[in-house]
Formats: C-alpha cells, structure tokens, sequence
C-alpha cells in the first residue's frame, strides 16, 4: 500500500515481488474508473518503483502472472 497525501507526485521504490510473482495494482486511486479499482489486478507496469500521484492511494499485490 502506498499513500501520497502530498500536493507533488512521489516515487515510492518497490521490493523485489517473491520468486515466480509479479507486481499486480489493484487500486491506483488517481486513474478514472474503471481503471481505478481492478479486483483480479492488472500487471503492473513498474521495474522497481512506482509514481504515486498526488494526494491519492496505489495497492499492489504479488502474484502468479
């Protein structure tokens, strides 16, 4: 889970996801729906890091692609 409650994007720097996963965003609240809330997770275009918009919330999971 990543939070920006600041008025500036923020690059927020990931872990490696476990063996065999990848990075999914269920949640990036600063995208218009549908995009914004996305139950089965779409993979998730980050090599490490992730911008979080401004005052908004990202919720990623790791799984089987």
């Amino acid at each position: 889970i990543m939070l920006n409650t600041s008025s500036t994007e923020v690059l927020f720097t990931l872990g490696k996801p476990p063996t065999g996963r990848r990075w999914f965003r269920v949640m990036d609240t600063a995208m218009n729906p549908p995009e914004d809330f996305l139950p089965q997770g779409a993979v998730s275009p980050c090599d490490g890091s992730y911008v979080v918009n401004p005052r908004s919330v990202v919720l990623l999971f790791a799984k089987e692609p």
